[in-house]
């Protein structure tokens, strides 16, 4: 635990420029505990609880006891005096901006803001002091300008001006307030007062606007344009009440005259960037942006969240991923209370980046933040999210936010492809899995291919049900024939069931008489013929010219008659003991407790045949406590066979090896005797020896030992010559 002060405050001024305040406000209070003298550390925690909305009172409470403890603090006057003016406690506000100006008489925003106070209580000659101030100190100030103008405006008229400006003050409290027609019923009783004042036309345009009535809005931004042609703040109203109209055009030529009177508000150029945005003028947008971004930088201004989230916003929408994620960045560092948008935008530009990873956490921050404020889950967060896990090949999250997103927003179309495409991988896979274990018999390296077919054919069921998708009824019919080809007929069956019984569901006959077919071969392969007809029957029944289907039927028909004949169990009983018909042959009818008993009694590994609801009881009968026991039997008999065989090839091996170790010797030997001739004889009857093959006893007189294998005519005569001899030599 953090115990040191300096640290402590670090630490909250962290977490204050990640606009999370209650951990900021946490650590100030823990410095506090250990130093509660710290001023500095009082001004922080004010700040704290003003930003993040813990109330005006707390952050008075913690400036006030700041200015106790360093009564010329500037930086806790100056603020506690914002605080009082958002509770609209104007004297407050006045005497702690004069406090703050008697330490520091040259600072333009404590002057600008006590005139605003004082111009609120109608302190005119007070406001008028203060603007006349702030512009011998800046000459260009356009904000003192224009209250000076607007007070002389108001005070021309002595007799009329009183009541003028009380219904004037009243509708720009309505305004506020947003009851907009109390406010238009203000301005419009002040207009019978004065009615050339340009800023009560523009006044009432915006109550207008406010309440999305845009024609009369425009009207009076049209009657203040007249009255005062140069006055830019009507242009840009005008501008924006047709930007909200869609009529881009009109919206940038009221911006631009604007920019044109005041070239230097950022606002104007802020607002014709957004009417490019509607047009989807891209490149216009992000020079506009630009310009305000170097406007403020020009006017001495602090950099603002919004201008780079738009010019980032533009820059997305170029593929320009870098710049935007440069100025998206800069937007959440600079913003002070996290915005979703930030994110969502910059997680697009990292996903179009390729760069998934980057793009999950900006989305998952999205959800965070909704979260967090109440402004509900967004079905574009998912499906990006899952759009990026879907990417790196993490199929379950991915399905999982999907899913959500179709939850929060049925219609969506893009969720529902991408599950689908997700569907339609698991099958690939499992149609890969099952090639492969075909191949290799259903195992390689102990891995359960046909196994692991069936999991992605049961996921590919599961999502395809779970989402409402297409092909629920193929993908069953896709996993019985895995089923089918492990020999797992009742499976397969019920598979082909579900297949046939979703097809009717979904209204169609496009592949039902396949699925009937299908069903009726795994009947076939369970020698149930009965139902076989019946499926066959069924799917001809639906497209009488299936050549395979009739085929089926007809040798279904055969195999059927044929049983027929067996019409009890003593015959069968007597045709096993004959041999004269395989157990395996016979269908699921014939198959009786005593034909399976007799079947099983002359050979165990019949037991897999027989129907499982008389397993069990065929193994008891035979003395075998249960079908696990015979099983084991039988797997210690495979073992006995292979071990069995393994002894005989170990025999062969070793026999072998004693021969050519005897050929060896035997040559040796010969070659010995030869050496000690000395070379009397000729050389014809020095080397000419009987040989006898030691396997078929064949005689042969050549000179050195014969050729192993036999002759052409050996092979092929019926006399019992070997095809490959084993000589010895004859004494």
């Amino acid at each position: 635990m953090e115990t040191n002060p300096e640290d402590l405050k670090k630490r909250g001024d962290a977490y204050e420029a990640k606009c999370e305040y209650d951990k900021a406000i946490a650590d100030y209070t823990a410095a506090l505990n250990i130093d509660p003298n710290d001023y500095e550390c009082l001004k922080k925690r004010g700040n704290a609880y003003f930003f993040g909305e813990c109330g005006d009172d707390l952050a008075i409470a913690d400036y006030t006891a700041a200015i106790k403890i360093k009564p010329d603090y500037f930086d806790a006057l100056r603020n506690r005096a914002i605080v009082y003016c958002n509770k609209c406690e104007y004297d407050l506000e006045i005497a702690d901006y004069t406090q703050a100006l008697n330490i520091k008489p040259d600072d333009i925003y404590c002057l600008i803001n006590r005139g605003a106070a004082y111009y609120q209580k109608k302190d005119y000659d007070n406001a008028i002091a203060d603007y006349k101030i702030v512009l011998k100190l800046e000459p260009g100030n356009d904000s003192a300008k224009e209250k000076l103008a607007e007070i002389a405006e108001l005070t021309k008229d002595n007799e009329l001006g009183n009541d003028y400006e009380a219904l004037r003050q009243r509708a720009m409290e309505y305004n506020q307030k947003g009851e907009y027609d109390k406010a238009i019923a203000e301005y419009t009783a002040s207009l019978k007062i004065k009615p050339d004042f340009h800023r009560t036309f523009c006044g009432r345009g915006n109550a207008y606007r406010c309440k999305e009535d845009y024609d009369k809005a425009i009207a009076d931004y049209d009657e203040a344009i007249r009255i005062k042609p140069d006055y830019d703040i009507a242009f840009h109203m005008r501008g924006i009440a047709y930007k909200e109209k869609k009529d881009y055009d009109k919206a940038i030529a009221d911006f631009t005259a604007a920019i044109g009177i005041q070239s230097d508000n950022p606002d104007y150029s802020s607002s014709r960037g957004l009417a490019y945005k509607g047009k989807k003028d891209y490149d216009a947008m992000i020079a506009d942006f630009t310009k305000v971004i170097e406007i403020r930088a020009k006017n001495g201004k602090s950099e603002y969240c919004n201008d780079f989230y738009w010019r980032g916003y533009a820059y997305y929408q170029k593929d320009k991923n870098d710049n935007a994620i440069a100025d998206l960045t800069k937007a959440i560092g600079l913003r002070k209370k996290e915005d979703k948008d930030d994110y969502f935008y910059r997680g697009l530009a990292y996903k179009d980046k390729n760069d998934y990873d980057a793009a999950i956490k900006d989305f998952t921050k999205c959800i965070e933040i909704r979260a967090k404020t109440g402004d509900g889950e967004w079905h574009n967060d998912f499906y990006n999210r899952g759009w990026a896990y879907y990417q790196k090949n993490d199929c379950d999250k991915a399905i999982e936010d999907f899913k959500t997103a179709l939850r929060l927003e049925p219609s969506n179309a893009k969720a529902k492809e991408k599950l689908g495409n997700i569907a339609r991988n698991f099958e690939k896979l499992a149609k890969e899995l099952k090639e492969r274990g075909c191949q290799f018999n259903g195992f390689d390296d102990d891995r359960d291919y046909n196994g692991e077919a069936i999991e992605n054919l049961t996921k590919s069921i599961t999502l395809k049900k779970e989402c409402r998708l297409s092909g629920v009824d193929s993908t069953y019919a896709l996993r019985s024939d895995v089923y089918c080809y492990l020999c797992d007929y009742d499976n397969a069956i019920a598979d082909l069931t579900k297949a046939i019984e979703q097809e009717k569901a979904d209204g169609s006959t496009l592949s039902i008489d396949e699925y009937y077919g299908k069903r009726g071969q795994v009947y076939y392969k369970k020698k149930d013929y009965d139902n076989a007809i019946a499926d066959f029957n069924s799917a001809l029944e639906i497209f009488p010219f299936n050549e395979e289907n009739k085929k089926n039927l007809k040798l279904c028909c055969e195999k059927r008659d044929f049983w027929l004949t067996f019409k009890n169990e003593e015959v069968c009983l007597a045709a096993l003991k004959k041999s004269s018909i395989s157990f395996s042959d016979l269908p699921v009818n014939l198959k009786t407790e005593k034909v399976c008993l007799e079947a099983v009694s002359q050979n165990l590994n019949l037991i897999e045949l027989v129907p499982e609801d008389l397993k069990e009881t065929v193994a008891q009968k035979l003395g075998y406590p249960s079908i696990y026991a015979i099983k084991a039997k039988l797997n210690d008999m495979q073992n006995q066979k292979m071990a069995d065989s393994l002894a005989r090839i170990k025999q062969a091996k070793r026999e072998r090896k004693e021969r050519e170790e005897r050929e060896a010797a035997q040559e040796q030997a010969i070659a010995l005797a030869r050496s000690f001739s000395g070379g009397s004889r000729s050389s014809s009857s020095q080397q000419e020896t009987v040989w006898r093959c030691t396997s078929c006893g064949k005689r042969e007189r050549s000179v050195g030992k014969p050729e192993i294998r036999g002759s052409w005519s050996d092979m092929m005569t019926e006399e019992r010559h070997c095809a490959f001899h084993s000589w010895e030599p004859v004494n």
